[in-house]
């Protein structure tokens, strides 16, 4: 029996800018009144023309082929925009029918995990991962090196730059145990956030993190056919 899912290989989309996570703690949502399983989850914004827009495209493309075959395109064309992992920003819209200025011109995409993803500096230390804390406090095995990594640690926030390492999957509609209907859909597996540099706040203001590399960092801020 085929199976009704398939996904891509692990990717990382580098130098997006996170606009919403719940990295530390999963948070439920809400659909037709019902509310959903916790989950962990990131929102981040790039440009259309950007690396991290054909990567996304690509592994998208990947998950979808590897279901529905040549047929991939089509299915996708006309998978509707809240059923894939990666779209217009244009799409959001405010109150007043303006489109979100945050998403303006820009792509996102929307990635969640029931497990906890990895969330880790910048760069290694002794060649290990830091793994970061809501605090701002960095751990190798258990061990707090804050103070010995040699440049400030910082927990991602809303409108800083990110590395985000996700996995595609494509899933065909099935008709879930309430009798509700679920659409094809493409989403995103959210598996590790590596802080990369700061930007602008939004508002007030972790799986494996293996592909990540080192990035450069300093003791001061630095400054800073359509299928979706």
């Amino acid at each position: 029996m085929a199976s009704n899912l398939a996904s891509s290989k692990p990717v990382i989309l580098k130098n997006v800018r996170l606009q919403w996570g719940d990295l530390f703690t999963a948070a439920s949502g809400e659909v037709n009144g019902k509310a959903t399983t916790p989950k962990f989850k990131a929102v981040a914004l790039f440009e259309r023309d950007s690396e991290a827009a054909a990567t996304a495209k690509a592994a998208l493309l990947e998950a979808a082929t590897a279901l529905w075959g040549a047929n991939a395109v089509s299915v996708v064309q006309n998978i509707s925009s809240n059923s894939k992992a990666v779209r217009d920003g244009n799409s959001k819209l405010m109150d007043d029918g303006s489109v979100n200025p945050q998403f303006k011109d820009l792509l996102f995409i929307s990635a969640g995990n029931k497990s906890k993803p990895q969330v880790v500096a910048p760069k290694t230390h002794d060649g290990k991962f830091v793994t970061l804390t809501e605090e701002g406090r960095g751990f190798v095995n258990g061990l707090d090196v804050t103070d010995s990594v040699g440049y400030v640690l910082k927990a991602p926030y809303r409108g800083c730059y990110v590395n985000l390492k996700v996995q595609f999957v494509a899933g065909k509609a099935f008709k879930a145990g309430s009798g509700e209907m679920i659409p094809n859909q493409v989403y995103a597996k959210l598996e590790a956030v590596q802080f990369l540099r700061d930007g602008e706040a939004f508002g007030a203001g972790p799986t494996s993190a293996e592909g990540f590399g080192d990035e450069e960092v300093s003791m001061e801020t630095v400054e800073t056919g359509e299928l979706f």
